[in-house]
């Protein structure tokens, strides 16, 4: 969900004063939110840190249940922070699962029968979906192979929120019944066309599924570092793009494994 992921970037920014908190879980508990984002950079971008921090804080700040869903398994537990706004409860790396299919079938029968967990996820995460669709049937039918998981993943969405609201206690001074939500990251590397003819099509297809967008952009760096602007778009979404308001995010990741995350301004390029 796009909401989770700019709550990500607000709660990291160095000197940030998140005041997004009371809106975002209106919005996590909102079935009329759009349920469904897609995070697209090149390789090395960081989009799995992303994720994985991005994990963390909705299941530390927000007690979600995750489902983190990778064909392979991570090596590395989210980079540390240069300067954030605030400590993560220690207990929400327990709230996440971590599943690792190995092939697209894989990950298609276990998305089929999440319904049927007995804790049921509020947010699903898919990291290198780009993997499981060139891997599939030896990448030779990948616009079938993404229609195909992009269409259970929101049907599985759909489901599990339907089932989570039919079983919430709605009684006086109840919280809302939170809304289940996915994210997937999309490898984006520039290739040429001979190499891979097929990857505008495949874009298309998954933008159709999910309108919402985050990218990650390549900037020129310090020495030692790799830098990368964040920024959302969505034709849909009026609502996300006020909470995103004129900015942009910039992602510096250090040698050390350190990451400083600031938020910028889109209309003067100034970091606020």
């Amino acid at each position: 969900m796009a909401a989770l992921l700019l709550h990500c970037l607000n709660r990291s920014s160095v000197g940030s004063v998140d005041s997004s908190l009371s809106v975002l879980e209106s919005d996590c508990a909102s079935a009329n939110q759009p349920s469904s984002c897609l995070l697209l950079g090149e390789m090395g971008s960081g989009k799995t840190s992303l994720l994985f921090l991005t994990a963390l804080l909705a299941a530390s700040d927000f007690g979600l249940k995750v489902v983190f869903l990778a064909p392979t398994q991570l090596q590395t537990r989210p980079p540390s922070l240069h300067g954030s706004r605030g400590a993560m409860d220690p207990h929400g790396l327990k709230r996440i699962q971590f599943i690792y299919p190995r092939k697209m079938n894989d990950l298609l029968q276990y998305i089929a029968s999440l319904h049927n967990e007995k804790h049921l996820p509020s947010l699903i995460v898919v990291d290198k979906l780009d993997e499981y669709v060139y891997t599939a049937s030896g990448g030779s039918r990948p616009l079938h192979a993404v229609a195909r998981v992009c269409a259970l993943l929101l049907d599985t969405v759909s489901f599990v929120a339907q089932k989570r609201a039919s079983t919430c206690d709605k009684g006086p001074g109840k919280k809302p019944c939170a809304n289940c939500h996915v994210i997937v990251s999309f490898n984006v590397s520039q290739a040429a066309p001979e190499q891979n003819p097929q990857k505008d099509q495949v874009l298309g297809v998954i933008e159709r599924y999910f309108p919402v967008t985050c990218l990650m952009d390549q900037e020129s760096g310090r020495e030692g570092q790799k830098s990368w602007w964040i920024s959302f778009s969505s034709k849909y979404d009026k609502h996300l793009l006020m909470m995103a308001g004129e900015k942009r995010w910039s992602v510096t990741y250090s040698q050390n494994g350190e990451v400083e995350i600031c938020a910028v301004s889109s209309e003067k390029g100034e970091k606020s």
